[in-house]
């Protein structure tokens, strides 16, 4: 059996050619997924915005006394939430505010639909 091929690097730490292979790839695959993260941290700030724009500031503020009710997202304020369900029930909000239901009134239809109000 050969010996693997050593290179001498620095004060007489030696290391192998599929050492440094596997560092590499380790180097390369840690700066994809750092990439990634700071391509979709971009994508939720450009989305939030795109969101904000979409609902009224009256929907935002009810909005903001729930927490979003899928069960993924980690239960995030339900206005600044962009995962689907929260876009659901933002619009929900939007469409009761334009029949001229009262604020009180889709807290507490929202409460009794979705659950998870801020205070209760």
């Amino acid at each position: 059996m050969s010996k693997p091929l050593q290179k001498k690097i620095g004060k007489g730490l030696k290391v192998t050619n599929e050492q440094i292979i596997i560092a590499g790839i380790f180097v390369l695959v840690l700066g994809v997924f750092i990439g990634a993260m700071v391509a979709e941290g971009g994508a939720s700030k450009k989305r939030m915005h795109a969101i904000e724009s979409i609902f009224s500031t009256h929907t935002l503020e009810i909005a903001g006394e729930f927490r979003c009710s899928c069960g993924t997202c980690g239960e995030k304020n339900l206005a600044i939430c962009t995962c689907e369900t929260a876009l659901i029930e933002k619009r929900y909000i939007e469409n009761s505010l334009k029949t001229g239901k009262s604020h009180q009134q889709i807290v507490e239809e929202i409460n009794k639909i979705y659950g998870l109000h801020n205070n209760g």
